[in-house]
C-alpha cells in the first residue's frame, strides 16, 4: 500500500470514529431528556407527604383565610408544613379527618354549601376558645331589621315569616329584642341578589356559597347587612325529597355573624360553616350560647335600663310597597349614620361572594388553628355566678369566662365545654 493510500484509509477511520463519538454524545443527550421528561422517579415519601393541591384548592383555602394571600401564581412560597397545617385545620372546620393531605373527602368539603364568611380570621394569632367571636357586637338591645327585596321564588310575606322565626331564634337566649320596620335606614338590611351587587363580594352562581354577612360596627354602612345569593333554588321548609336551600336554616346562621358570631368548628353549632340542609326546628348550641353570653349576656349595653323592663321580643311591621318581587334591579337606600363618608348604595343586580378582601377576616401570616386551651373550672356552688338561665331544659350557670349547665333540672351534672363534671352541683 502507497503512503498515499495509508494517508487516504486514516483520514476515512478518522472520520467514521468522529461520527460514532457525535452519535454517543447525542445518545447520551436524548437519553437525558427522556429521563427529565418521563415518569418521576419513585421517592419514598412519609404519610403526611402533601402532593400540590390543584388551583382550586388554594384559592378556597386563601379565601377562607386558611393561607395568606399572596401575588397570583405566588403558591409556590407555602412551605409543606404550612400547607399541611392548613389542609389540618380545613378538615377541623368541616368535621372530616384530619389527615393533612388533598383527599377526595376534603375536595367534596371544599365544593359543598356554605356560608361566604372566611373561617379563619388571619388578625388573629392568640388562643382562641371553642367558641368564637368575631365582633364587639352592636352594644344594645333593640335592633331593627329592613328587607330591601325578596327572591321571586318567594313571597314577600314568606321571606318576612321566616326572617322573624330566625331572629327569633337568637332573640330567645340573648335578650335582644328584633324589629322590622318599613325604613332603610334600619340597623340590619337584608337582600337578595345575584353577581356583583354594590358591595365589593359577589356571588358566585349555583352552589358553593349561599349567603354572607357582616359583623355589627364594621364596613361602614355595610354593618350587619345580609346578603343571599339569588341564584340558589331557595326554598321554604323543603322536605328531603325535594331539591333546594332552606332559607331559614341558611338566615339563622347569617343572623349569628349579624350578631358579632364568626364560624365554630363544632359540627353542632349553629356557627358551624357549611349547609347541612332544612332544619325546621333549629335551636342553639353550646358554642352559639358561649358566643351570646361574650357579646351580650356578660355586657351592659346603652339601652339595659330600658329593656330591663321590657319582654323579650321580635315584631314584624308589614311592609308595604308597590313594587314586585323581581331583584333585577337597583335598589337606591338612603346613608345611615356611619363614622365613612361612603355613601350606602346598594345595587341588587345579583352578588357573588368571592370573600377576596371580606376586611376583618385578613391578615398576612397564619399557620394554624390554635388548640383551645383548658381553664380551672370554677365550683358553680362556691360564691356568686354572673348569671343564670334556663334554655329549653338546660340550667346555664356564667362564672366568670366559664359556662356550666346542667343537662335538666333533675340532674346533679354539670359540665365545661364537653367535659362532663361531676360532684361540683350540690
Amino acid at each position: 500500500m502507497s503512503d498515499s493510500d495509508k494517508v487516504h484509509v486514516g483520514v476515512h477511520e478518522g472520520s467514521v470514529m468522529m461520527r460514532y463519538t457525535v452519535i454517543q454524545v447525542l445518545c447520551i443527550f436524548i437519553l437525558s431528556i427522556v429521563e427529565i421528561r418521563g415518569a418521576p422517579i419513585s421517592v419514598e415519601k412519609s404519610t403526611d407527604a402533601l402532593s400540590v393541591p390543584p388551583a382550586y384548592a388554594l384559592t378556597f383555602m386563601k379565601n377562607f383565610g386558611y393561607l395568606p394571600k399572596g401575588m397570583p401564581g405566588a403558591e409556590a412560597q407555602y412551605s409543606q408544613d404550612s400547607m399541611v397545617n392548613a389542609l389540618k385545620t380545613v378538615q377541623k372546620f368541616g368535621n372530616i379527618t384530619q389527615t393533612g393531605v388533598f383527599d377526595n373527602n376534603t375536595l367534596q368539603l371544599m365544593k359543598s354549601p356554605r356560608c361566604g364568611i372566611p373561617d379563619v380570621d388571619r388578625k388573629v394569632n392568640t388562643r382562641r376558645k371553642r367558641y368564637v367571636v368575631g365582633s364587639k357586637g352592636w352594644g344594645k338591645r333593640n335592633i331593627t331589621y329592613y328587607i330591601a327585596n325578596w327572591s321571586p321564588k318567594l313571597s314577600e310575606e314568606a321571606v318576612s315569616d321566616e326572617i322573624a322565626r330566625a331572629f327569633a331564634v337568637w332573640g330567645g337566649y340573648s335578650r335582644l329584642n328584633f324589629k322590622q320596620i318599613n325604613d332603610p335606614s334600619a340597623d340590619i338590611i337584608l337582600a337578595f341578589g345575584r353577581g356583583e351587587h354594590g358591595d365589593g363580594y359577589a356571588f358566585d352562581g349555583p352552589g358553593n356559597v349561599l349567603a354572607h354577612a357582616f359583623f355589627p360596627n364594621e364596613m361602614g354602612s355595610y354593618a350587619g347587612d345580609l346578603h343571599f345569593d339569588d341564584d340558589e333554588q331557595w326554598r321554604i321548609r323543603p322536605t328531603e325529597s325535594e331539591d333546594g336551600t332552606d332559607f331559614y336554616s341558611v338566615a339563622v346562621h347569617e343572623i349569628g355573624h349579624s350578631l358579632g358570631l364568626a364560624h365554630s368548628p363544632s359540627p353542632t353549632s349553629v356557627m358551624y360553616a357549611y349547609y347541612r340542609g332544612s332544619n325546621p326546628d333549629m335551636q342553639l348550641d353550646y358554642d352559639d350560647i358561649l358566643g351570646l353570653y361574650q357579646l351580650y349576656i356578660s355586657q351592659h349595653v346603652e339601652d339595659d335600663d330600658f329593656a330591663a323592663n321590657e319582654p323579650i321580643t321580635t315584631t314584624t311591621e308589614r311592609v308595604t310597597t308597590e313594587k314586585d318581587a323581581e331583584v333585577n334591579i337597583v335598589t337606591e337606600v338612603p346613608s345611615r349614620e356611619t363614622t365613612t363618608e361612603r355613601s350606602y348604595q346598594v345595587t341588587y343586580i345579583g352578588d357573588y361572594e368571592t370573600v377576596e378582601d371580606h376586611l376583618r377576616h385578613q391578615s398576612e401570616d397564619y399557620d394554624e388553628v390554635e388548640t383551645y386551651p383548658t381553664s380551672t373550672i370554677p365550683d358553680i356552688c362556691d360564691g356568686n355566678f354572673d348569671a343564670i338561665s334556663v334554655f329549653r331544659t338546660e340550667l346555664f350557670v356564667f362564672k366568670g369566662e366559664d359556662s356550666l349547665f346542667l343537662v335538666s333540672l333533675a340532674t346533679e351534672q354539670a359540665r365545661d365545654n364537653s367535659k362532663w363534671l361531676s360532684g361540683q352541683v350540690p
